[in-house]
């Protein structure tokens, strides 16, 4: 008989000016969970959508800071306003060197700004990949009952 992984709770963190939560939208497996307050959830799954819901990085000992949070993994739970976690960058830029903060100049004498418009090329290649198992019913990657085409 399998040993199932242990229910954890995970708690959304992030408030409004009010203290009211701010509803968060977690997507594990292809399927998403849209909770206000906490949530029950595996261990495996919880720990993936935790870490998905990083909202800051310190530079130097790449010590993660979550949005959600729960007690059974040791994480933080208290409130976060939801103006701290809504940052351009992931990593803290407070905490860099003078000479990596925005507006200095890198050893090239180019001043460090904010990147406005990313170059992303249009893909002209097809986003349909033929799976050559699907024809006996195996899909690779899932689980389960295999999903029939309607």
């Amino acid at each position: 008989m399998p040993q199932r992984e242990p229910i954890v709770t995970v708690i959304n963190r992030v408030r409004d000016a009010d203290g009211k939560p701010v509803p968060y939208t977690a997507y594990y497996g292809g399927e998403s969970y849209t909770f206000d307050d906490k949530i029950q959830l595996a261990l495996g799954e919880a720990r993936v959508v935790i870490h998905h819901s990083m909202y800051r990085l310190e530079p130097d000992t790449m010590y993660g800071h979550y949005k959600l949070g729960s007690p059974e993994l040791g994480l933080p739970c208290d409130p976060l306003p939801v103006g701290e976690v809504h940052k351009e960058e992931l990593i803290d830029r407070e905490l860099l060197p003078v000479d990596r903060q925005l507006g200095s100049k890198d050893r090239f004498g180019r001043t460090l700004t904010r990147v406005e418009k990313r170059y992303r090329p249009m893909r002209t290649d097809d986003w349909v990949a033929p799976n050559p198992g699907s024809g006996d019913g195996a899909y690779a990657g899932s689980y389960g009952e295999p999903k029939r085409p309607t």
